[in-house]
C-alpha cells in the first residue's frame, strides 16, 4: 500500500465515526519508496492518529491474533485483503467483510465474498488498483455495510449464515468432517 493509500484509509476509518482496530505490519517493501523502520511506517503519525481517535480506535503494528478477533463478538466487520486464510477465518466466524484484494489469489476470493456469497462489500476494486481510495470514499463503504441500510443489514445477515454452515459443515457429523474422517481411515488402512 502506498503512503498516499495508507493516509486516505486512515482518513477514512477516521471520518467513519466507528470503532476499529487496525492492524498494521512492516511491509517487505512499500511500493513507492524503500523499505523503512516501524516508528516510520508508511511516513505516517501513528501516534498523533492514535490520539485522534482515543475511545474508539486502536493501531497494532506488528503481529495480532487474527482469528481471535475475528472471534470476538465485539467484531463487527474486517477490511480484508482476500487472502485464503483470511477469507475462511472471517468466514467462519460471520464476520462480513469489506474486501480490498491486493494480488494473487485475492480478486478471485473477493468476488466468492461479495458476489457469490453476498458476505461483503467491495471496499476497493481490483480493476482500480493502481488507484487511490479516498478517505471519503472508504467512510461510505464503511458505512454502507455498519449502517442501518438495507444492503448493510443483508450482507450481516448472510455474514452470520455463511459462518453457521461453515461450523456446522465441521463439526462432527458435518460434511467436512465426514469427508476428513474418510480419508484418514483410507490412508490409514493396513
Amino acid at each position: 500500500m502506498s503512503r498516499e493509500q495508507m493516509r486516505e484509509l486512515a482518513a477514512g476509518l477516521e471520518a467513519s465515526m466507528r470503532r476499529f482496530l487496525w492492524v498494521i505490519r512492516k511491509p517487505d517493501r512499500i511500493e513507492d519508496e524503500e523499505p523503512i523502520d516501524d516508528d516510520h511506517l508508511h511516513g505516517f503519525d501513528f501516534e498523533d492518529f492514535s490520539k485522534r481517535v482515543r475511545g474508539r480506535g486502536k493501531v497494532v503494528r506488528g503481529w495480532a491474533p487474527q482469528l481471535e478477533i475475528l472471534s470476538h463478538p465485539a467484531t463487527a466487520a474486517f477490511i480484508s485483503h482476500c487472502g485464503w486464510n483470511s477469507c475462511m477465518e472471517a468466514m467462519s466466524s460471520g464476520v462480513p467483510m469489506l474486501t480490498w484484494p491486493i494480488q494473487f489469489d485475492q480478486p478471485a476470493n473477493a468476488v466468492l465474498v461479495t458476489e457469490v456469497l453476498r458476505a461483503g462489500i467491495v471496499a476497493r476494486e481490483w480493476e482500480k488498483r493502481d488507484e487511490v481510495e479516498t478517505g471519503e470514499k472508504i467512510a461510505a463503504v464503511i458505512e454502507r455495510l455498519m449502517g442501518d441500510g438495507h444492503e448493510g443489514r443483508d450482507v450481516r445477515r448472510k455474514a452470520r449464515e455463511v459462518g453457521a454452515r461453515l461450523r456446522a459443515a465441521v463439526a462432527e457429523g458435518g460434511n467436512s468432517r465426514e469427508e476428513l474422517d474418510a480419508l484418514l481411515a483410507y490412508i490409514s488402512r493396513p
